[in-house]
């Protein structure tokens, strides 16, 4: 024997026919699957560009829009206000939202926040009476009260 299988009909010469194909049910399930999600995954991308196209046609519709009515009262494209250019001299972070702020730095604005409220509040004057209400709360021979 030559190496060849015999049960393989030969060609006239040493290269054998090969066995037909036979379609294997496993097989084409899983092709029909990987198929399925490869057109699923187009159908979303074609999808996803055109509602991209979309937004860009409405920005740019918007966009013009505006520009029109800008024209028609005078105003220049992207021309600020009074309100503008009174509220940009002063340069605050922009707002995000809480899952984008960590603790520290919530904590930094929040205290930048109240010292604002502090520094910008009028400073009462404390009355004679308040005054000594506090200090007959505290013991006499304490070094906290001021010597009067």
């Amino acid at each position: 024997s030559s190496g060849i299988n015999a049960e393989w009909p030969l060609r006239p010469g040493p290269i054998p026919i090969l066995p037909k194909i036979t379609n294997d049910p496993i097989l084409s399930q899983k092709m029909a699957k990987t198929r399925a999600k490869l057109a699923q995954y187009r159908k979303s991308k074609l999808t996803q560009d055109m509602l991209v196209k979309t937004l860009h046609g409405q920005a740019t519709a918007n966009l013009q829009r505006i520009t029109i009515q800008n024209r028609m009262h005078g105003k220049l494209p992207f021309e600020k206000s009074a309100e503008d250019e009174a509220g940009s001299s002063k340069k605050r972070p922009p707002p995000f939202p809480d899952q984008m702020m960590s603790e520290d730095r919530r904590m930094r604005l929040n205290y930048e926040f109240m010292k604002k409220c502090v520094q910008s509040a009028p400073i009462p004057t404390m009355s004679e009476d308040t005054w000594e209400s506090i200090l007959t709360m505290l013991p006499p021979d304490s070094a906290l009260i001021p010597l009067l």
